[in-house]
């Protein structure tokens, strides 16, 4: 199920897969207690948070005003404090703001200055066994960009040895460049691309002053910030990455790294890594049309990684579609496997050749678990008619009226928001039989004729998805 937690007018609502903004407590009398922290608008971050099962949430509290509109980073300890670090707005010097966690809330406590030269973007943030808190950060100077980190020894009051500090720099200097800070016992490494072209690793014995000499992990064409980083609780470090559509993985084991696994070659968004126990399981996004991508997760089995699946049938291609004409001698078309792909006018009832036509005949969506959006793209929009919307509540279609407001096929390429999101969904929306197939549907019937009837390109309910958060 598909909770809608909030709307963000900020660029980077959700921020790089290198950064962390959902966490949940890990221990006492609010184990499992949920915190989101994003940007709410161009200046503001907020916070909210959620018990199990993580279908109701808090309203937003602002935590911090005066962010530029990049994205934040987080991190959660052990007792559940959150420290938020982010790119200030105007000056873009680099902040902290702490997050302290005392009887079930979170309190915001008073704005710290990592960094008040230049300009700087995109922080990872770790807090190490010592208590120390380190930042990796983007630096731009003279229009170079460098990777920077940073420490602090007294719970991010100071910085370095001052807010004037820059830190290590890592890097010698390039057009761009993204980091992510991963603690392996008994190393933090800083991952990081440096341009496009070079993903490497430097890393620091956490009771030593120094960071060793720079590994390379893998060298491509279009790398930017498109990786990530996790540890395994066997002390394995993965790193998956995306080239162009391709996704990579590669794993040091302590004394070597093994070779790059291809994942898939048609990955849309940047990837997330999580290891459950020892296994890295890689979240990623397929496009599946103009504006449509569709979650996928993949995980390794002995010395490969199983095909992509889809993460929920919620954000993917319709398990069924069909075009219904009563009046037709076979009255249902499957286009099932035309509504999944781009190919254009490929969607419509074989005895008109247009997706609706006269009043009556409808398109029917279903599928295997409920849904929010249905996202339509056409080769010829339609004229003149009318649709209403309909779902079965068991025991009669309903007609409802979408969220999104009316959608009579005149308009493309559309996202038909039916509801916030799937837990708002009518809770009698039940399961039917049509045309031989179970499935939670949805149809669109036309109650007036068209004039220009609409041929159909491609139906889904993949939404646009931009960027994917792990815990």
């Amino acid at each position: 199920m598909i909770k809608k937690i909030a709307t963000s007018s900020a660029y980077f609502a959700g921020g790089l897969s290198t950064q962390r903004k959902l966490f949940f407590v890990p221990s006492g009398a609010y184990q499992g207690r949920a915190i989101a922290v994003y940007p709410k608008t161009e200046s503001q971050i907020v916070c909210v948070w959620s018990d199990p099962p993580y279908t109701q949430w808090s309203e937003e509290t602002a935590i911090i005003t005066d962010a530029a509109n990049f994205p934040p980073s987080a991190h959660m300890d052990e007792s559940g404090h959150v420290y938020v670090a982010y790119t200030v707005q105007s000056s873009l010097d680099l902040a902290l703001k702490k997050l302290s966690f005392s009887n079930g809330s979170w309190s915001a406590g008073s704005k710290r200055t990592i960094y008040d030269g230049d300009s700087n973007y995109y922080p990872s943030l770790h807090k190490d066994v010592y208590s120390r808190l380190w930042v990796s950060f983007t630096r731009e100077s003279g229009g170079i960009c460098y990777v920077n980190v940073k420490r602090s020894t007294d719970d991010g009051v100071t910085w370095g040895t001052g807010q004037s500090d820059p830190g290590t720099a890592l890097t010698s200097g390039a057009t761009s460049c993204y980091s992510q800070l991963v603690y392996r016992p008994s190393h933090v490494y800083c991952i990081y691309s440096d341009g496009s072209t070079k993903l490497a690793y430097r890393r620091m014995h956490i009771s030593g002053a120094l960071f060793d000499d720079e590994v390379g992990v893998y060298t491509g064409a279009d790398l930017a910030g498109r990786f990530c980083g996790a540890a395994s609780i066997d002390l394995k470090l993965g790193v998956a990455f995306r080239d162009g559509s391709i996704l990579g993985y590669r794993e040091f084991d302590g004394s070597q790294w093994s070779g790059v696994l291809s994942i898939d070659t048609e990955c849309a968004m940047n990837p997330v890594l999580y290891f459950r126990q020892s296994v890295p399981y890689i979240v990623f996004g397929k496009q599946v049309g103009t504006g449509q991508v569709r979650p996928c997760i993949s995980h390794r089995e002995g010395a490969s990684f199983t095909a992509a699946s889809s993460v929920s049938a919620e954000i993917a291609p319709f398990d069924k579609v069909f075009c219904c004409r009563p009046s037709a001698a076979a009255q249902f078309s499957d286009k099932t496997s035309a509504a999944a792909n781009g190919t254009s006018a490929d969607v419509y009832h074989d005895s008109t050749g247009k997706l609706l036509l006269s009043s009556g005949d409808a398109v029917y969506l279903g599928q295997s678990e409920r849904f929010s959006a249905v996202v339509v793209t056409l080769s010829t929009t339609g004229a003149g008619g009318t649709v209403a919307w309909y779902y079965w509540n068991g025991t009669d279609w309903k007609v409802f009226n979408p969220t999104s407001g009316a959608y009579h096929f005149g308009s493309s390429p559309s996202t038909i928001r039916l509801w916030d999101d799937t837990a708002s969904a009518p809770s009698d929306w039940q399961t039917s039989l049509v045309n031989g197939s179970a499935k939670f549907w949805i149809k669109a019937v036309a109650t007036s004729d068209f004039t220009t009837g609409p041929i159909g390109s491609q139906m889904t309910c993949a939404s646009n998805i931009s960027y994917l958060i792990a815990a």
